[in-house]
C-alpha cells in the first residue's frame, strides 16, 4: 500500500517528466531549422535534386565573402553592309535607336516581316518601299542607269503596283513590266506617253544611296542616253 511520501514523490517525478519532455520538444523545434539548413534532409544527398522539383535541393550552400567577377562572352558588333537594303535599314535603326517592333509598326507591318527585310531573306514589295524610303530618307538603291530601273525607282518611291503605272502612262500593266525587265523597249507610239510619265514623277523623287553617301553626282545617264533608250526600238522592238 502506497504511503503519502510515494504518492508525493511519484507525482513529483511525473510532473518533472512532463517538464522535461517540453523542455525537449521546444529545443528540438528550436534546433532542426538549422541543422536542417547546415546538413540537409536525413537521407537526402547534399545538393540533389528530383525530376518534379528539379529547383529544390536539401541544403544551402553559402558563398564565401569577398569580391565576386562574372564573366561571359560579348558579341561582337555587326557590321551593317551597306551595299544591300538590310543594311541600310540596320544602319538607319542602330542610329536612331530603335527596336524592330518599333520600326516595324512605323511601317504597318509585323515585326517578324521586317527582320526577314533587315536578314536579306525577303524583299519588300513596291507597296512598302514608300515607306522604306520615308524611314530611310533616300533611295536605298545606286542611281538608275536604264529604263527599267527608271521605272522600278519612280513605282517604288510613290507605293504604285504596275497597274497603277501602266494606268498613268495609258498602256498595258504587262508592257511595263517587260520594260522593267528589259526584254521589250517602248516603240514610236508608246514613247511620247513614256517620256510625259517620267517628266511628271522624275523631279520629285529622292536622292540614292550613292548622292546621300557624299560620293559625288548622282549616277544618272545622260539626255543622250536616254533619248537612245527610248528612241527607236529596232529589230528588238515589240510592239505594244
Amino acid at each position: 500500500m502506497a504511503t503519502a511520501y510515494d504518492r508525493s514523490a511519484g507525482g513529483g517525478k511525473a510532473a518533472g517528466d512532463a517538464a522535461g519532455t517540453s523542455t525537449c520538444k521546444s529545443m528540438r523545434s528550436e534546433i532542426w531549422p538549422v541543422i536542417l539548413s547546415v546538413f540537409g534532409r536525413p537521407g537526402c544527398r547534399r545538393g540533389a535534386a528530383s525530376s518534379r522539383w528539379p529547383q529544390r535541393h536539401c541544403c544551402v550552400a553559402f558563398l564565401p565573402l569577398g569580391f565576386i567577377s562574372l564573366k561571359s562572352l560579348r558579341s561582337a558588333p555587326h557590321q551593317a553592309d551597306s551595299k544591300t537594303l538590310g543594311g541600310h535599314l540596320r544602319q538607319r535603326r542602330n542610329e536612331s535607336g530603335l527596336h524592330q517592333r518599333e520600326v516595324a509598326s512605323r511601317m504597318a507591318v509585323s515585326e517578324w516581316t521586317y527582320a526577314n527585310w533587315e536578314n536579306g531573306r525577303t524583299t519588300p514589295g513596291t507597296v512598302h518601299y514608300k515607306r522604306i524610303i520615308e524611314f530611310l530618307g533616300y533611295y536605298p538603291h545606286p542611281s538608275p542607269c536604264s529604263l527599267g530601273q527608271r521605272l522600278l525607282k519612280i513605282r517604288r518611291c510613290f507605293g504604285m503596283t504596275s497597274r497603277q503605272a501602266a494606268l498613268s502612262i495609258g498602256v498595258d500593266h504587262g508592257t511595263v513590266l517587260m520594260w522593267e525587265s528589259g526584254r521589250w523597249r517602248p516603240t514610236v507610239q508608246t514613247r511620247s506617253k513614256l517620256e510625259r510619265f517620267l517628266t511628271q514623277y522624275e523631279p520629285g523623287l529622292p536622292d540614292d544611296c550613292w548622292a546621300q553617301a557624299g560620293a559625288g553626282p548622282r549616277n544618272r545617264p545622260a539626255d543622250a542616253e536616254i533619248s537612245t533608250s527610248l528612241g527607236d526600238a529596232g529589230p528588238a522592238a515589240k510592239s505594244t
